[in-house]
């Protein structure tokens, strides 16, 4: 405990904290008042979009990309606050690449389509949208002369991304056989990531169907490496090479 404190007589670790717990109270108080004033789904033949409270109801928030992005970042910058070791500030790296996901999908794929007229709604989609990422953004280059990047770093980044790709296409093709029938599409979490009507094409070709899912893939993959690296060459943070799964292995190997 004395050491934390220590840590936080540090300015920057102070900045941190009170980051981290502006970010932790603001995204943690939205995702309370989504999940107590929640209202049931009601389904009918004006039905266009199947949203993902139709089957996970007032726990639907836990699952938004964009809530857990910024407790992942509140959480680390915490961590960072306390404990300043070169684990927690790669942490702190991963979560800025993974809001910068949330920053940049928001603002080019949603944004469009909120009602800005709703004032608490508009209200959160700012802070949690644009003031966290930017706190975030701030955070990292804080940091950048004491962090160092590898390529686990990067894979563990783009894995969580992938994952949540993989969780988005089993929601929806394992709810689409039971919706079918009578709206012809599944459950989705993001209505860009329909996974019959990619990237919003509502066109009935097959095969650039699948193609927009597989390139949806690729993306999820490589989006994150991307904006890890551009933060990388950015804020001209370190890059280790050496710390590598692959190589982790080929050394292994070599000892037997």
């Amino acid at each position: 405990m004395q050491k934390i404190k220590n840590n936080l007589k540090n300015q920057i670790n102070l900045i941190f904290l009170l980051f981290g717990i502006f970010i932790l109270l603001t995204t943690t108080a939205f995702i309370m008042e989504a999940m107590i004033n929640f209202r049931p789904v009601s389904l009918s033949a004006k039905t266009k979009t199947l949203k993902m409270e139709v089957v996970f109801q007032n726990a639907s928030p836990l699952f938004y990309f964009t809530n857990q992005s910024n407790i992942f970042l509140g959480l680390t910058f915490i961590l960072v606050a306390c404990f300043p070791n070169m684990q927690y500030r790669k942490m702190l790296f991963s979560a800025t690449s993974i809001i910068t996901i949330t920053f940049l999908i928001y603002w080019t794929l949603i944004a469009f389509t909120s009602d800005w007229t709703k004032v608490y709604n508009s209200i959160v989609s700012l802070i949690t949208h644009f003031l966290n990422p930017v706190l975030g953004f701030i955070g990292l280059w804080l940091i950048r002369k004491s962090v160092v990047v590898d390529n686990k770093l990067l894979f563990n980044t783009s894995l969580y991304v992938f994952v949540y790709f993989m969780f988005a296409f089993i929601l929806y093709f394992s709810s689409y056989s039971y919706f079918k029938d009578e709206y012809k599409d599944g459950v989705v979490i993001y209505s860009f990531l329909n996974f019959t009507k990619p990237f919003f094409y509502k066109g009935g070709n097959i095969i650039l169907i699948i193609f927009l899912d597989i390139f949806s893939f690729i993306a999820g993959i490589f989006i994150p490496i991307s904006l890890s690296l551009f933060w990388k060459f950015t804020y001209k943070i370190k890059y280790d090479k050496n710390i590598c799964y692959i190589k982790d292995l080929k050394r292994k190997l070599n000892r037997k």
